[in-house]
């Protein structure tokens, strides 16, 4: 059973399109819900919003805002794959006006200058990047 992003996304009126989180879910077939014959699980390994109006997407970098990196879902995920748990960090909310460069001045051994080229270069690619058209298969 293949199941598309549309079957999995709800309405986000702030972002005025359709969202898809990443998670893990179950899928349970039968002829009621008190009589399940048949029972999947799966994960959906990235956030899709789609559907919306079209925005045009913002160049960001390192030199960008940490809100605004952690406000693009792209970004999000750029940020999370080379500093796992930096959005879940709670002093991450004082610095969201500060730039990851100027926050690897407080965190150099968590945000290494590797870490920011890595992350740097990653972000450049975004803007090129085609559409999510992510599908989860049970």
């Amino acid at each position: 059973m293949t199941l598309d992003r549309e079957a999995l996304a709800y309405w986000d009126d702030a972002q005025q399109s359709w969202v898809a989180e990443a998670g893990e879910f179950e899928v349970l077939i039968g002829s009621s819900s008190e009589e399940i014959q048949a029972r999947a699980t799966f994960h959906l390994t990235e956030t899709a919003t789609f559907g919306g109006p079209a925005k045009q997407r913002v160049a960001l970098s390192v030199n960008s805002s940490v809100k605004a990196l952690l406000g693009d879902q792209g970004a999000r995920t750029v940020v999370e794959r080379h500093i796992p748990g930096f959005s879940d960090n709670a002093q991450v909310g004082m610095a969201m006006g500060l730039s990851l460069i100027q926050m690897a001045g407080f965190a150099p051994d968590q945000i290494t200058e590797d870490t920011l080229r890595a992350i740097d270069a990653e972000l450049q690619t975004l803007d090129n990047a085609p559409a999510s058209d992510t599908a989860a298969t049970a």
